[in-house]
């Protein structure tokens, strides 16, 4: 089952989404006073970290970036408030092969990546302590668990799903007030 929401830029700062501090998001996403969709992006992937519990991590939450994407550099430069937030540093991790995701990686952040790549990483991923998250609307229904949409015509906005079948299956817990949230801003979307 996929929930899909539009997220308005202040409604993703106002609903408590994420503990980031705004300005430190402005600041890695750019210098203007008015939210950016980097800004956007980063928030939400910090606040559905900040509201994941997995079974056991190690000395750091290994993040694993696959595929092309504007905003790696952005994620990286938010390691350290990542680690404020949850309590141990975050390491970014090169992935050597899908079939070594459960081996390297707690958090799985998927960009531009050929199809028949998302299918084998999905895949290893499934059932393990890994938290997906990826841009496009179409990895929920490829086995990612949020899925960003950064298709909107409006600057202002981004969209997200949820797979709550994938979240289940799982062996991270998101905390329901990351769903509820996607459930009212559902609601309120157009």
């Amino acid at each position: 089952m996929l929930r899909h929401a539009k997220v308005l830029a202040m409604l993703v700062f106002t609903a408590g989404l994420s503990c980031v501090p705004a300005t430190q998001i402005h600041a890695q996403a750019g210098n203007g006073a008015v939210p950016t969709r980097a800004s956007m992006v980063l928030s939400i992937v910090v606040g559905i970290i900040n509201y994941t519990r997995w079974p056991r991590l190690g000395d750091s939450l290994r993040a694993c970036l696959a595929g092309e994407s504007e905003y790696f550099d952005r994620l990286r430069g938010l390691a350290s408030s990542v680690q404020n937030i949850i309590g141990i540093p975050v390491s970014f991790v090169a992935i050597q092969g899908p079939e070594t995701l459960a081996a390297q990686c707690d958090l799985l952040y998927v960009g531009r990546v050929r199809e028949y790549e998302v299918k084998k990483l999905f895949e290893h991923a499934a059932g393990q302590p890994i938290l997906s998250i990826g841009e496009g609307k179409d990895l929920c229904s490829q086995g990612g668990m949020f899925c960003l949409d950064l298709n909107v015509t409006d600057s202002r906005e981004i969209g997200f799903s949820a797979n709550l079948d994938t979240i289940s299956r799982s062996k991270v817990r998101v905390n329901p007030q990351v769903l509820r949230l996607t459930s009212r801003l559902n609601k309120a979307a157009p």
